[in-house]
């Protein structure tokens, strides 16, 4: 694949320079040049590209990879709840009230978390991003029992048994994994 963008790149440069040749003083391709251009056409056509359209090929614009406002507005308030979470590394405090706190900080106000599942808001668990609040059920009685801030690279940030707030990789520890009931985006 890597193999046929890099002609289809070349080609394409090469096709758009045609036009200019003349006056930058370089010579377009004749007779055998030629020849070996409509079999390379031919070759690829056998995996269904046309390079013979790329000289009429619009240039890709660059707002198709720009992001929008919205994910730079989440993206820039998930860097404020990460930095701002991890301040409280170390410290004692329950989980509801550390996330409290750390959402508070950032702006984020109204967060209520008690040990039932909260309303309004669509469950994405199963698709878990950066700056979620997570609802756990540790000991499996049906209850939500536990709660933590969603960081990245599976990991998130809590207060758990000895109520120092730490930072656990569920990844190396898939049972944390398990136990999600919940998850609530709120930004």
């Amino acid at each position: 694949m890597k193999r046929i963008v890099v002609v289809v790149s070349a080609l394409f440069l090469l096709s758009a320079c045609s036009s200019n040749n003349r006056d930058m003083g370089f010579e377009t391709p004749r007779g055998d040049q030629q020849q070996s251009m409509k079999t390379s056409n031919r070759e690829h056509r056998d995996i269904g590209l046309n390079l013979e359209s790329l000289n009429h090929a619009e240039p890709i614009s660059n707002d198709a990879i720009v992001p929008s406002e919205p994910d730079i507005e989440r993206e820039e308030t998930v860097h404020r709840i990460v930095d701002e979470s991890e301040k409280y590394l170390g410290q004692k405090m329950d989980d509801s009230t550390f996330i409290t706190q750390v959402f508070d900080k950032v702006g984020i106000t109204g967060i209520t978390l008690n040990h039932t599942l909260p309303d309004g808001r669509e469950d994405v668990s199963t698709n878990i991003q950066p700056g979620d609040i997570i609802y756990f059920d540790l000991d499996g009685d049906g209850r939500v029992d536990h709660h933590a801030i969603k960081l990245g690279n599976g990991d998130i940030i809590h207060s758990y048994t000895d109520g120092k707030v730490r930072i656990t990789d569920m990844i190396k520890a898939p049972e944390w994994k398990r136990k999600i009931v919940y998850a609530k985006r709120v930004f």
